[in-house]
């Protein structure tokens, strides 16, 4: 059996680096073989079967036909590992080496495994993290079955156990080398791993790459809280690391459980400036680390250098990268409309060659739900490539998870006419909603979704479960402290300053919905609601406030927000001037509204609300 891999990849076996790459793993003909070196001369044939018949009937005809091969067990790892353990390591002792260059030539685990045991009396410390090495390097040359069997084989554990011992030797390239080859076996030993953390505070660092390789070691076995990576995040700080260090020191700092801002800070300094010659996935990376991990005090600017990238060259960006940007984005609650259109509109293509051709798409239905949701957060709505993704979600409904399914239905709540567009999507969708246990991470806005079945979709034929609606009522409640206004200090305030300014209003006026309107203006329909949340670039609504205004459109009142974080960040002094801006966007929607330019009720620019973005 031959197949190839039709994208670039690194061969672990051969260590060569071509376009292509076949994996022969079972005898297969050389005929078979010329056959697809026909169709693909470039190809590379890497031989990892060990059966003597093979290699002897048809090894000597592939050669004929000029096709690189490396039998089983070859010398190319081994080549890989000597370059690498030259290049690191300075012996002290003749026999040290000479013992490192014996173990170097052994070709399996049973070579290794068994030096382990004849010489263990001679071994010196540098030697059985070269052993350690080695083993990992031979991982991809043996069966998946094998690998599980070293990891139980008692002179594999004897090798470790000698580390654990005499770990406090180490140097800080050993240990990272230590850390890294356990997890390249897949084998989380934690005896080892802890042992690592003393001599690593102490041993002086060599290089950026090196302490990055031993935190993503250290992360990748489930260590996110040590003041090791404090050490670590001054070192990179300190030194004149490049872009691809920093990026992937970035990747490794946002996956951490505590906030390194120091680090952070000291990436946006390096990188603002760098943007423009960054990749598309390294700009994807730097997006996550900072959507985990992120003080928009100070990472904004890099924000908006990446967003000014993303908006203006969104071809340089994988679909699965501009998914990532724009949930960044949302997960930090920056709103670049530029930026999110020209994503999704980059998508759009790939997205309708998926699904006129009916081929597996490259993203997941949560990557869909992701992407869709980005933008309905912010209430960008871009109806190609929003009908373009609920047709691919469609064709995988079966496989959607339910909280993909809150996101969807979330989107087609927020987006006019959507819902009943895709009327037999949206019902599959809605009974996925509190169908496990992903709705307690979000009660808030499945209660949202709730409220959205009673005022916007009372067609549907199916209600949420009682369970859940009774248990996202309570932290519904619990959040804005009871059924009326969630901030009546600051609606109180603001009601003080509308009535110095001879503003005629209603407060807390009740209405037949789960909603208390904040101020009523006089003798109109317009409403000033006090929210938080808003994007913290633009003072939009976003989420749940969106989706309140829309319930309230859906009962003929037109509303206006007012964001509580800049409202209480004001200067008493400066209110009434804020105020005043808020009213003059009143009077100009209205103005609209009785020229005809916009429908009564509807959702726009007055507010920040609902944008619909067409071609």
């Amino acid at each position: 059996q031959v197949w190839f891999r039709p994208w670039p990849r690194r061969c672990l076996g051969c260590r060569c680096v071509s376009d292509n790459v076949v994996h022969g793993r079972s005898p297969t003909s050389a005929t078979a073989i010329g056959d697809i070196l026909g169709q693909f001369p470039e190809l590379r044939i890497v031989v990892t079967n060990s059966q003597s018949n093979f290699h002897q009937n048809h090894l000597g005809e592939i050669e004929e036909k000029a096709v690189i091969v490396k039998p089983y067990g070859s010398e190319s790892n081994l080549a890989v590992v000597q370059s690498d353990v030259a290049a690191s390591v300075v012996y002290a002792n003749p026999i040290c080496s000479q013992l490192d260059q014996l173990i170097l030539r052994s070709v399996s685990f049973e070579d290794v495994l068994k030096l382990q045991v004849s010489h263990r009396g001679v071994f010196f410390v540098q030697n059985l993290v070269t052993s350690l090495q080695l083993l990992a390097a031979l991982r991809d040359t043996h069966t998946k079955r094998e690998n599980l069997e070293l990891v139980k084989d008692e002179r594999f554990d004897l090798l470790l156990r000698d580390l654990v011992k005499f770990a406090q030797h180490l140097d800080f390239r050993a240990i990272a080398t230590v850390a890294t080859s356990l997890m390249v076996l897949e084998f989380r030993y934690h005896a080892l791993f802890r042992k690592l953390f003393p001599p690593a505070m102490k041993a002086e660092i060599p290089d950026v790459a090196t302490a990055v390789q031993l935190s993503d070691a250290l992360t990748r076995a489930g260590y996110l809280n040590s003041i090791l990576y404090d050490r670590i995040a001054s070192f990179i700080n300190a030194s004149e690391a490049e872009v691809s260090e920093l990026v992937a020191a970035a990747k490794v700092y946002g996956t951490l459980e505590r906030f390194h801002g120091e680090f952070f800070d000291g990436l946006t300094r390096r990188l603002v400036n760098e943007v423009g010659s960054m990749s598309g996935s390294d700009l994807a990376t730097v997006v996550f680390a900072l959507s985990n991990h992120g003080d928009l005090r100070t990472q904004e600017p890099l924000m908006n250098a990446i967003a000014e990238v993303v908006g203006g060259e969104p071809s340089r960006f994988s679909t699965y990268d501009i998914v990532t940007c724009l949930h960044g984005f949302r997960r930090l609650r920056l709103c670049y409309e530029p930026a999110i259109v020209s994503g999704m509109q980059a998508c759009e293509p790939q997205l309708q060659y998926t699904w006129t051709s009916r081929l597996p798409g490259v993203v997941s239905a949560s990557r869909l739900a992701m992407l869709l949701e980005a933008s309905a957060y912010f209430g960008i709505f871009v109806p190609t490539v929003t009908d373009a993704i609920l047709r691919n979600v469609e064709d995988v409904v079966d496989y959607v998870s339910e909280r993909a399914a809150i996101q969807l239905v979330f989107s087609m709540a927020v987006f006019p006419g959507v819902a009943a567009k895709h009327e037999y999507l949206f019902g599959l969708l809605f009974r996925r909603v509190g169908a496990g246990t992903s709705w307690e991470k979000d009660k808030q806005r499945v209660f949202a979704l709730w409220i959205s079945q009673m005022v916007q979709f009372p067609w549907l034929d199916f209600d949420m479960h009682p369970r859940t609606v009774n248990a996202s009522l309570r932290e519904w409640v619990r959040v804005r402290q009871g059924h009326g206004s969630p901030y009546p200090r600051e609606v109180a305030q603001v009601s003080s300053e509308l009535e110095q300014m001879g503003v005629g209003h209603t407060c807390f006026k009740q209405v037949d919905a789960p909603y208390e309107l904040d101020i009523v203006l006089e003798d109109s329909r317009d409403v000033l609601l006090v929210v938080s949340e808003v994007a913290a670039n633009t003072g939009r609504p976003v989420n749940g406030a969106l989706l309140q205004l829309i319930h309230l459109q859906q009962l003929g009142w037109v509303c206006h927000v007012i964001s509580r974080t800049q409202w209480r960040e004001l200067p008493v002094d400066h209110r009434q001037r804020y105020l005043l801006g808020v009213l003059r966007r009143v009077e100009r929607a209205r103005q609209l509204r009785i020229s005809g330019a916009s429908s009564p009720g509807s959702l726009g620019t007055a507010h920040g609300g609902l944008v619909s973005i067409d071609r």
